[in-house]
């Protein structure tokens, strides 16, 4: 009885996890890039699910702080459900406002974008890992959209997508072999380790700061939705903390910063490409069949 307990329990949480993951993944997406708006149904569960993990999370204020950290107790779901009911045209709106017509210098949505190294080869392997991530469980990319390998959206989705295979794990009858979860487990600490965690809270604090800027200079109904954006960081910030927390990564000091380079009349054409550690890539999972 108290193995079942234990059980329940940690599928509750980890599925609790994978909501919130998942809604990060779309709040981050491109609204016209977006598969549907968040139905209200969606956001009660969301909210019980913030709360659920609020309440796991509530012993850990203030312990081993890392840069870019936020407690989810100073973290509120509502932005991120305000921001992903936003009519599809407010939100493009206020998401071409706040990051401009083309990669924001200042807090671009790219992984390989702050490393401290700007060799081209260096960054080519980075995304070289990232794709051998998916590929190792069987995930390629949807054609429906393009984008990078490193975009935050598809890292948070993919974090989404090991956190709900273990839920799955943990509600099967089939617990007897542990190798499963071990390699879902040893995948997901590893990946937020070399991938997410070291720069998505810097991401996060910048594309605030510019979101705030943005709504502060408006007048009409666009504050409001911008202002939404914003709050949708601080709770990307305080989900990571605890993801962080979780899997028992350290906390970092290093400061890190986006290393963009200005856009060149001649730099197109590397930004397209059929390799795995290509520039760019389609942007959606679809599991093999």
């Amino acid at each position: 009885m108290e193995t079942d307990i234990l059980t329940a329990t940690d599928s509750v949480q980890l599925n609790a996890r994978a909501a919130i993951a998942g809604a990060m993944a779309q709040a981050f997406t491109d609204p016209r890039r977006r598969r549907s708006r968040l139905t209200g149904e969606q956001g009660t569960l969301l909210r019980a699910a913030w709360e659920l993990i609020a309440t796991i999370e509530s012993d850990g204020t203030g312990k081993d702080v890392a840069l870019g950290d936020l407690p989810i107790a100073k973290a509120d779901i509502e932005p991120v459900i305000q921001w992903l009911t936003t009519p599809p045209a407010a939100a493009e709106d206020a998401y071409v406002t706040v990051y401009g017509l083309t990669m924001p210098r200042n807090c671009p949505p790219y992984e390989t974008e702050y490393l401290h190294w700007t060799d081209a080869t260096y960054r080519s392997q980075q995304m070289a890992d990232i794709a051998a991530f998916y590929r190792a469980f069987g995930l390629d990319i949807g054609a429906s959209r393009h984008d990078r390998h490193d975009h935050v959206a598809l890292e948070i989705e993919f974090v989404a997508f090991l956190l709900r295979k273990l839920a799955l794990y943990m509600e099967s009858d089939k617990r007897e072999d542990s190798t499963h979860e071990q390699v879902c487990v040893a995948a997901l600490e590893s990946f937020l380790h070399d991938h997410l965690l070291w720069w998505a809270p810097t991401f996060a604090r910048s594309l605030e700061g510019e979101a705030d800027k943005a709504a502060q200079a408006r007048t009409d109904d666009s504050r409001l939705v911008i202002g939404a954006m914003a709050g949708t960081t601080r709770a990307l910030r305080a989900w990571l903390t605890a993801e962080r927390r979780w899997a028992g990564v350290e906390p970092s000091g290093r400061i890190i910063a986006p290393m963009v380079e200005p856009p060149h009349a001649d730099d197109e054409g590397e930004l397209c490409g059929e390799c795995d550690h290509q520039a760019c890539a389609p942007s959606v999972f679809a599991a093999n069949a």
